[in-house]
């Protein structure tokens, strides 16, 4: 029923959509003082003057736009993007090279994944919501030819490294609270996150070209940013996950008022301290 609903709702056009999220986000501005509370600690933690209501309107209609994205064609989704950079996208798109792609949780990653897989085939991680109905919609919502969804487990792993070593092209959203034993403490934003090392250890594995790429939205959609990552040579896995935990932060800084500063970044993981 909630897939159906959700089918329905996207049907409207895409500023309708974000008209509506912008009202829930003023909702929950006013009637959610823990996520109020969030936003405007980690907004002041990054030492930024934003206002913490603009943000959580941009969350919530980033979450109209998600929607949007999940229930419309693969086609109609690319038809909403324009591309910067398509220099650098075009080498990321070769065939001669594995890529590995970092995301953060800025502008609309979902339309990233359905409008890159209709170029190149692309395998993106994700970490599976716990309850089985939410992974269920959330699968079924992200169905796409050539969208590969590996789950952020062992499983996962095996099949981003089958993925690289065939050439192909990797997509991970690097700004989460990864699990135990999964990260190391590292500064994000001035104060000490626990980062994940995968993207690090992929690419010590495979050599693989790195690349970040994000869909900053505008008022037709959403500009596909897409800038190379340089590397420098010799670096531990500490040493270059901290190297894109900068790349990430100066990607952030392009539209920082489209980040997700609602998200608990600096949580700790229980037996990770500090």
């Amino acid at each position: 029923m909630l897939f159906l609903i959700l089918n329905v709702l996207a049907k409207l056009p895409l500023p309708f959509l974000r008209i509506i999220g912008t009202a829930m986000g003023t909702i929950a501005y006013y009637f959610s003082p823990r996520l109020r509370a969030v936003v405007t600690e980690n907004v002041a933690q990054a030492d930024l003057n934003l206002d913490a209501k603009t943000i959580i309107q941009n969350i919530a209609r980033g979450a109209m736009d998600m929607i949007w994205v999940w229930f419309n064609s693969q086609a109609t989704v690319v038809s909403k993007i324009a591309v910067i950079d398509s220099n650098a996208l075009a080498k990321s798109l070769s065939s001669e090279h594995p890529s590995i792609v970092i995301t953060p949780h800025l502008g609309c990653f979902e339309a990233l994944g359905k409008w890159y897989a209709s170029i190149h085939p692309m395998t993106a991680m994700y970490r599976r919501p716990d309850k089985p109905w939410i992974a269920q919609l959330v699968e079924r919502a992200r169905h796409t030819p050539n969208l590969h969804m590996a789950p952020a487990d062992t499983k996962g792993v095996r099949m981003a490294l089958r993925t690289l070593k065939q050439n192909g092209t990797v997509c991970i959203l690097p700004d989460q609270v990864p699990k135990q034993g999964e990260g190391i403490w590292l500064p994000w934003f001035g104060r000490d996150a626990y980062t994940i090392t995968l993207p690090a250890k992929l690419y010590t594995s495979t050599q693989a070209n790195m690349y970040i790429i994000c869909a900053l939205p505008n008022q037709k959609g959403w500009d596909m940013v897409c800038n190379p990552i340089e590397i420098p040579e010799g670096l531990s896995t500490e040493a270059l996950t901290l190297h894109l935990n900068q790349v990430l932060e100066q990607m952030v800084m392009r539209a920082p008022a489209e980040y997700a500063w609602s998200y608990k970044r600096y949580k700790r993981v229980l037996g990770m301290k500090p």
